[in-house]
This record gives C-alpha cells, sequence and structure tokens, in this order.
C-alpha cells in the first residue's frame, strides 16, 4: 500500500475522552491546554451523550465536544443505567475501556488534522508544547521502546501483542517485543485509515466490527504493531523511546510531602505530568502546586 507522506503537518489534535466523574480533571487539562499549548491545533473531548451538557461548558475556539455515540455504527449501543458495558448486534457485549479504544481510532480518521494526540482527562501539561514537539524532518513523532516488553511481561500485555497480530493478518509477535504504551501518543490520520481498511481485507467486514469483538485489546498496540510491522519506513513517523510525561499510578492517596516530591520528580523532557484518577486524589490539592488554579 503507498501512503502519501505529503499532507499538512502544520497544526494537531488533541483527543482526550472523558466522562462526568472526571470532569474537573479534564477542566483542568483544559487549563493547561489553554497556558501551555501552541497553536495551531484542536482539542476534541470524547464523551458519551449524556455528559454532552455538563462538558459543553468546555467548548471554546480550541476545544470541541464530541459525542461518542456519533462516531459509532448504529448496531453498537448502550442500554440505560448499565455504565460499564456496550450492546452489539453483531456479537458480544463490548466493555467500556474497549469502547473507548474505539472511539479514539475512529475518531482520529475523521478529523481535519493530520496529527493526533492521545491525553487522558487526568493528564495535564507543565511545559510549552507545540507542532516543534511532534515533527522533525516532516516525519511525525512515534513512541516505541524496544524490547520493551520482555519475555516473561505479564500476561495482558502478551495478548495485546497476540491480538494485533491476529488482527492484521501477521504471524504471532515473539517477545521480547517493543513497547508503544504510554502517555502523548501520537498517531498519524492516513496511517489509521489505512490500517482500518488491512484489518477489513483480513476480514472480510468493518474494522468495528472485528476490533469489537477481541477481547484483550490494545489500540496503542495495534498501531505501533501496524506502522513497526506492515508499513515499516513508509509511515512517515520517526521513532522516540523518550517518556515524555512523568506519571503517578499507583492507587494510593499521597501525602502531601509525597505529592510535592512526585511534582518535583518531573524532569526536562516531561512536557505533561498525570496523577491516576484512580488515586482519587483531590485536584485542588495538586492544581496549585502546579500553578494552574
Amino acid at each position: 500500500m503507498q501512503i502519501d507522506n505529503s499532507q499538512n503537518l502544520s497544526s494537531f489534535a488533541i483527543i482526550t475522552p472523558s466522562y462526568d466523574q472526571d470532569f474537573q480533571r479534564c477542566q483542568l487539562l483544559c487549563k493547561s491546554i489553554s497556558r501551555f499549548v501552541q497553536p495551531p491545533f484542536k482539542h476534541y473531548i470524547v464523551v458519551e451523550k449524556r455528559d454532552l451538557k455538563l462538558f459543553s461548558q468546555l467548548k471554546n475556539q480550541h476545544t470541541e465536544i464530541i459525542i461518542v455515540q456519533d462516531l459509532l455504527p448504529f448496531w453498537l449501543f448502550r442500554l440505560p443505567k448499565i455504565r460499564k458495558t456496550w450492546f452489539s448486534l453483531k456479537g458480544v457485549p463490548v466493555r467500556s475501556w474497549i469502547m473507548q479504544q474505539i472511539s479514539k481510532i475512529a475518531l482520529s480518521r475523521v478529523i481535519d488534522e493530520e496529527i493526533s494526540v492521545f491525553l487522558d482527562s487526568d493528564e495535564m501539561f507543565i511545559r510549552d508544547f507545540g507542532i516543534s514537539n511532534l515533527v522533525k524532518n516532516n516525519q511525525v513523532r512515534f513512541y516505541a521502546e524496544p524490547e520493551g516488553n520482555p519475555i516473561g511481561m505479564d500476561t495482558p500485555h502478551q495478548h495485546w501483542h497476540q491480538s494485533a497480530s491476529r488482527l492484521l493478518g501477521l504471524t504471532a509477535t515473539t517477545m521480547p517485543a517493543p513497547d508503544y504504551i504510554a502517555d502523548v501518543i501520537t498517531w498519524k490520520r492516513e496511517n489509521v485509515t489505512a490500517m482500518c481498511r488491512h484489518i477489513e481485507r483480513i476480514y472480510h467486514q468493518s474494522w468495528f466490527e472485528a476490533v469489537s469483538k477481541t477481547w484483550h485489546f490494545s489500540e496503542y498496540t495495534l498501531y505501533g504493531t501496524y506502522i513497526d510491522r506492515v508499513l515499516q519506513d513508509r509511515s512517515g513517523h520517526y521513532w522516540d523511546p523518550t517518556k515524555i510525561l512523568n506519571s503517578y499510578y499507583d492507587p494510593n492517596v499521597m501525602t502531601e510531602e509525597e505529592l510535592r516530591n512526585f511534582v518535583n520528580s518531573t524532569r526536562p523532557e516531561h512536557v505533561a505530568i498525570m496523577i491516576s484518577a484512580k488515586a482519587k486524589i483531590a485536584v485542588d490539592r495538586y492544581a496549585s502546586l502546579l500553578e494552574l488554579e
């Protein structure tokens, strides 16, 4: 397949899936974007229809609210009062976190911007960020850590790699394998479109159907596998193993001293920071430390 890498790489999109319980965190992310992200860019916040009114207050010249249901085929749907599962007329029920990944793929195919950058609601910028962080010599940054998934890596990562290989019609991935999962991940729209068409040729059905039937799935591993094993040097990417976000994934609440030490551990290459929503740390506890009040 021929990939045209002559697209306009002067702007980019930030894509953030969110929901009502993460509204305050998403609000802080938006504040950080207003302060640190250099135009031209567009921020797309993806929410379910029931959360549209709440998130609409975040809309501005750079921020657009997208309803996830508008991205999906009619046969993928919600039932009232069931929050953790979507239902399919073409297969088994789909867990919400898988549907969130599907929505990222779907949106990155239809937006005007060629470059998509993914940030969750519990992430926020702490330094200037713009197209110069993403493009070098007309190539777009692509996170991949060679052998980041070593032999003996925990089972989910192995499953994600095997699912990606199967969806793409490739031989099984052997360990050690690259790690494609991090924060502030970057995709190219044309590559996503080509990847979905590739899956449809393999399965003779829509990519929505093929992916929604996949039990173990990582959207970043799927895209990374497609770039590394299918497109290779035709992808329009340059490979970068650097993690540019300082992350706190621990579900335990930090003390004030621990929180301050974590913020102070941020390194020069970190343009953003993440304090997991699972830690249930009040937003105002770290907003002041980050000067994002």
